[in-house]
């Protein structure tokens, strides 16, 4: 062998032996890397308010539509509590147990962002979503790449809720509840004829269900869409027409008010007639039916707008299915998020959950003249109004953002400024929580 063959050779030797090191110095970190996303042949799936028995209807449709999927294990669990939920959600983040699937609400978009898989194009297309859902929803749920070049979908959304009102027909007719001031001239009336009855509860947020969103819708009339953007005047506005139908110098004063204590809250007052209208979203007829009450008296309108000729906004609450990054499952977890997106899933989903408006458009025309309830001859036309547009409302933290609002309708002095205090506090933990901004510093 001559001397350049001799050095070729040792140059090779030396090379496959470098080769050789660093193949072996990297094998462990691959093999954990791929230990940890091998796939799991179970699948969880973490919802909210729906009976988890009835979404396990869906994952049986699903693995008829996917067979490949047929012998894998997918269980759902089901939360009642928002709050309980969003903290499991964190506590199984801190403890690697994550669950593949869960849903997030559309009033704090900006939580756990960093935790979500999206949804590549090929999957559900951007354009088609924009096609086949409201617009509120494509401007929730499409982001675009940094290069700006390609748009993700990120979330699925199956239907939303809207707050109505609903009333006892024997105290109130419908053209009287389109606007606040038409409302305020039937209560007028209503205490001349009738004084025994309360015309509408909103009282503390104790006895009151969901008074922090319905201080939300007043938000929204004023086309606020963000907890940021709110001014004086808008805060001003919400807070005088709500506290009006409170406050003991009030014209509604005659109301009937419950302790604090009290286990009682509007829905069982509202069963017992002993008040003619309260507000609530749809699921409320479940809480009413309980009760009982006469289909003959029992109706609901859309929630009243300012004034006539104002706007005819409508703040919505929907949670929305997302893939988490972490899931072992991937090709699954897309999958099912292509599901979700047909007009079969979603047509049976609100079929069996029914207290949903369709997010997909296709669907609205066949559920106008259902029953959201068989016992009760309300119907979705009764609530839906095309030119009525929506809207989602960021609430930063929903958590911290309900729980203070409640408290701070309980409030009756200088509640304008104790707002302004809570948004400050409520932007200064978002900060602390999102985006690692005066960590040390206190919100107080």
């Amino acid at each position: 062998m001559n001397k350049g063959k001799l050095i070729f050779l040792v140059m090779w030797l030396i090379l496959l032996a470098i080769i050789a090191y660093v193949v072996s110095w990297i094998t462990p970190w691959t093999k954990t890397v791929a230990t940890k996303k091998k796939p799991s042949w179970t699948f969880t799936i973490w919802t909210f308010w729906d009976d988890k028995n009835k979404f396990q209807n869906f994952i049986n449709d699903f693995k008829t539509s996917y067979p490949q999927y047929s012998t894998m294990t997918i269980t759902v669990e089901s939360f009642s509590d928002y709050e309980d939920y969003f903290y499991t959600l964190a506590s199984a983040l801190n403890k690697w147990l994550w669950p593949d699937i869960f849903i997030l609400n559309n009033n704090e978009k900006s939580i756990l962002q960093e935790q979500i898989l999206w949804i590549d194009p090929s999957i559900v297309s951007p354009n088609d979503f924009r096609k086949n859902y409201r617009w509120v929803f494509s401007d929730d749920l499409i982001e675009r790449s940094t290069d700006w070049k390609m748009e993700y979908l990120i979330w699925i959304p199956i239907g939303y809720e809207a707050l109505w009102l609903f009333y006892n027909r024997k105290f109130f007719n419908s053209k009287d509840l389109t606007t606040w001031s038409w409302l305020n001239n039937a209560i007028y009336d209503l205490k001349e004829k009738q004084n025994w009855v309360t015309p509408i509860w909103i009282w503390n947020w104790s006895t009151v269900n969901l008074s922090n969103d319905i201080l939300t819708q007043l938000f929204v009339l004023d086309w606020v869409k963000w907890i940021n953007s709110l001014s004086s005047n808008n805060i001003v506005q919400a807070l005088s027409t709500y506290k009006f139908y409170w406050e003991e110098e009030s014209n509604n004063s005659y109301n009937s008010t419950l302790p604090a204590s009290s286990k009682e809250n509007n829905i069982d007052l509202f069963s017992a007639w002993e008040i003619a209208a309260i507000i609530w979203y749809p699921r409320t007829l479940e809480e009413i039916d309980k009760k009982w009450y006469s289909d003959k008296y029992l109706l609901a309108t859309p929630f009243p707008k300012y004034a006539w000729g104002s706007s005819n906004k409508t703040f919505i609450n929907y949670n929305y299915f997302a893939v988490s990054r972490d899931t072992t499952n991937i090709e699954l977890g897309l999958d099912m998020m292509q599901f979700m997106s047909t007009r079969t899933w979603a047509a049976s989903y609100l079929n069996t959950f029914p207290y949903y408006i369709p997010a997909m458009t296709v669907l609205e025309n066949e559920v106008m003249e259902q029953k959201i309830d068989d016992s009760y001859n309300i119907v979705y036309k009764d609530f839906y109004d095309r030119e009525t547009e929506l809207a989602s409302f960021d609430k930063w933290i929903k958590t911290i953002y309900d729980s203070e609002v409640e408290k701070l309708l309980d409030t009756k002095e200088n509640t304008e400024d104790l707002f302004e205090d809570f948004r400050r506090k409520l932007l200064c933990k978002t900060n602390k929580a999102l985006n690692l901004i005066n960590i040390s510093t206190w919100c107080n």
